[in-house]
């Protein structure tokens, strides 16, 4: 008997799984083998179902003995992950804990303090959509700790630079990096339903106190236009991209980086930056010159140079200034 006070590392559940069908040594070598132990060692306790480990075993074991390839039983390990992060989510019923994973997929590392405020208005969105024009149900206070254990998340404090120095903060993350861009991907397409009023949530945290918050709101955004460009290119982008204001046209270059790297929105992204440099508009000309140095200009096989030189012919000073940034 072992006396346990937490869960084995899945490296070693592995393993002893496999060394009942195998010997621990030949099942400590085939793991090493094919670079599967540092997979398994970065697996937190708390991402994974336990079942999923030892349906790994089994099947690295009969890949050991040839009955099936490695790339066979990664792929169902994969696909199990999947499918479990996703029904973890659609079995969520409290808007209070839905709203902290949704948050928490757009501010994964970001202190706690943001991830929260997000996640109370997206939360009140549900409520106030849910009632349908009547009282929006009475909020659920649960703790701290519950929502993000519920999240399969973390709290750590870390030392991050602000505004006025070096400062400990409460960084919120999911035990699992994967985590975000599956559970934002999952809530797109399964759950059209929202599709609206997560555009709507996304703006409206795009606004929120802090430039980096805002930035990463965009980047969502961004993420989700790999999926739905033409929509987001037209309610989202494109408006900012042709705002008065800065921060606002800095959104919309964030935004642009995902879909410049995407196969399917690559060329429609770069079109789209070529198309605002050849405008009237002053600030869809500043919009295509940051793009141009910062978001899609490292896309473009022979660079952005003669691009931000035609925008230079008689450029305005606050264009030569983005240009030089650029």
């Amino acid at each position: 008997a072992i006396d346990m006070v937490a869960p084995p590392p899945a490296v070693n559940l592995v393993t002893s799984h496999m060394a009942d069908r195998l010997s621990w040594e030949r099942a400590k070598q085939f793991l090493a083998d094919h670079d599967l132990a540092a997979r398994l060692e970065a697996l937190d306790v708390d991402s994974f179902d336990v079942r999923q480990l030892v349906e790994f075993a089994r099947d690295l074991s009969d890949a050991a003995q040839d009955r099936c390839s490695i790339e066979e039983a990664v792929t169902r390990f994969d696909e199990r992950s999947r499918q479990d992060l996703e029904a973890w989510l659609d079995e969520i019923v409290g808007y209070d804990q839905k709203a902290a994973m949704v948050s928490l997929a757009v501010l994964d590392r970001m202190p706690y303090d943001a991830v929260a405020r997000s996640a109370t208005l997206l939360e009140h969105a549900w409520r106030v959509e849910d009632a349908g024009g009547g009282t929006a149900k009475p909020r659920v206070r649960r703790t701290k700790s519950a929502r993000m254990k519920d999240a399969r998340a973390r709290l750590t404090r870390e030392i991050r630079h602000t505004r006025y120095g070096p400062a400990e903060l409460e960084i919120a993350s999911f035990v699992d990096e994967s985590y975000p861009s599956r559970l934002l991907y999952h809530l797109w397409h399964e759950h059209d339903y929202d599709r609206d009023l997560i555009l709507c949530w996304l703006n409206s945290v795009a606004e929120d106190v802090e430039g980096r918050v805002r930035i990463r709101a965009a980047t969502a955004i961004g993420f989700l236009a790999q999926y739905a460009f033409d929509t987001i290119r037209r309610d989202v982008i494109v408006p900012w991209a042709g705002s008065g204001h800065g921060d606002e046209r800095e959104r919309a270059v964030a935004a642009l980086s995902l879909p410049a790297r995407h196969p399917d929105t690559a060329a429609r992204t770069v079109r789209l930056v070529l198309d605002w440099s050849e405008r009237k508009s002053s600030s869809l000309r500043l919009s295509a010159a940051r793009a141009l140095g910062q978001s899609v200009g490292a896309t473009l096989p022979e660079g952005p140079d003669e691009r931000l030189a035609e925008l230079a012919k008689a450029a305005e000073p606050d264009l030569a200034i983005a240009i030089g940034d650029s």
